[in-house]
């Protein structure tokens, strides 16, 4: 980092020091000091900024929310207004701003409004219909990225200098949900014959699937990996499966991990891409169950486990977080609203978790993800829609120099139990979006 800024504050805190670090180490790849002596700051001859309310010359300020100067969490007033087209959290008098943008930084990468009480959905979830994004309509924009890219263009104005420039990281990352390996094959006995005799006696053509399946030797149809995987690797994009490993449940549908079948399964396919762990439909409440996968996906695996996404997406801020951190995860994929699809955390760049109640930064890297192909069956009306929704999230991350993280079921895939498939959506993506 070549160049550096020194920042006036009256008051030194973790939430300053870690929105700071996003903001100017990791975006922009600068440097950073504080001060809290006004006369240190005045003569400093190299860049400086002025966060507090105090008038220090005319040098470049940005008047402060109290959010970043707290400890203590209680919900703060946001006063939202548009200028050139962006909703600005924590409006003010900002000159050219016009708004705390590292106030409005933190608050959002920290999912500060996850932390109070909300309407849950059914499974125990906070929605995009319950967050100021959907409220204010900017659930589609990484809003946190356009504020560093214009907070930076302001630096540049004010100082004369051209040093501020965010770093552009676009990278398009392929990542498949495995709830279960196979629909039909490696489901253990009591499973396989149970399913078996439901079929034979209220579907004969379900039963005459099945077992030609299980008996003949036709391919389970979602057995789709190494096509999948096939795919995005011709158009060299980093690819990641996620494995269920949890017991069977009304939610939990996966294949016995003990089978042989299914340990030599995930060791092929680990050879050929990167690998996490996708916690079943109960562990983001449950501590015990979650380090009970963790020990049975280490037993099937020769992979070091660094990464996870929550099954349905279910997980609590901050405690599923914690216990992902304490089990050794590094790289967490859930961040993604589950009913429409957009940036849940206003940004398209990974960014460490930071624990409000604890008021510390985590060793957890958080990857938001825009699209999930379920939720665009779901909510479009038709194929084309789905494509023109894929393309304009594609386009927002681009525009930003992000990283585009899609999300993808083998049985959305092939067109099970949803509207439509959504294997023409990813033909499409690797087709004209890559």
């Amino acid at each position: 980092m070549e160049h550096e800024i020194l920042i006036f504050t009256p008051k030194k805190t973790n939430r300053l020091v870690y929105t700071l670090r996003h903001v100017f180490e990791y975006r922009m790849k600068i440097s950073f000091r504080l001060t809290q002596d006004p006369e240190a700051f005045r003569i400093y001859q190299g860049s400086k900024l002025n966060y507090s309310s105090i008038k220090i010359e005319d040098f470049p300020q940005v008047i402060p929310s109290n959010i970043l100067f707290e400890k203590r969490l209680q919900q703060p007033q946001v006063d939202i207004e548009e200028h050139d087209g962006l909703q600005l959290l924590f409006a003010n008098a900002t000159k050219d701003l016009h708004h705390d943008v590292l106030g409005a930084v933190f608050y959002l990468l920290s999912r500060y409004e996850e932390y109070f009480p909300f309407r849950k959905d059914e499974h125990d979830r906070f929605c995009a219909k319950q967050s100021l994004a959907n409220k204010h309509d900017f659930v589609t924009k990484p809003l946190v990225d356009h504020y560093i890219i214009r907070f930076a263009s302001w630096l540049n104005t004010s100082l004369q200098i051209e040093a501020f420039k965010p770093s552009q990281d676009f990278k398009h990352v392929i990542t498949l949900d495995v709830d279960q390996l196979y629909m039909y094959k490696a489901k253990g006995l009591a499973r396989t014959v149970l399913s078996l005799a439901k079929a034979g006696i209220k579907d004969q053509e379900d039963f005459s699937k099945r077992t030609s399946i299980l008996f003949v030797g036709k391919p389970d149809p979602i057995d789709l990996y190494d096509e999948f995987l096939d795919a995005a690797k011709s158009k060299e994009l980093e690819t990641i499966l996620f494995f269920q490993v949890g017991d069977s449940t009304r939610f939990d549908i996966n294949n016995p991990v003990h089978l042989p079948k299914i340990k030599s399964k995930i060791n092929e396919l680990s050879l050929r891409t990167k690998i996490g762990i996708h916690p079943s439909y109960y562990t983001s409440e449950n501590e015990e169950m979650i380090t009970r996968e963790f020990g049975r996906f280490n037993a099937v695996s020769s992979m070091k486990l660094n990464r996870s996404r929550q099954h349905y997406l279910r997980f609590k801020i901050p405690q599923t977080l914690r216990w992902l951190e304490e089990l050794g995860i590094t790289e967490e994929y859930s961040m993604a609203f589950a009913d429409q699809n957009g940036f849940r955390a206003s940004t398209a760049f990974p960014f460490v978790f930071y624990d409000l109640e604890q008021d510390e930064s985590t060793n957890v890297t958080v990857h938001p993800t825009c699209f999930l192909d379920i939720a665009s069956v779901r909510n479009c009306s038709n194929q084309e829609q789905s494509i023109n929704e894929l393309t304009a999230l594609y386009n927002e991350v681009k525009q930003v120099g992000g990283h585009f993280i899609t999300v993808w079921h083998a049985e959305v895939l092939r067109g099970f139990d949803v509207p439509f498939a959504s294997l023409p959506l990813y033909e499409h993506l690797l087709e004209h979006l890559v």
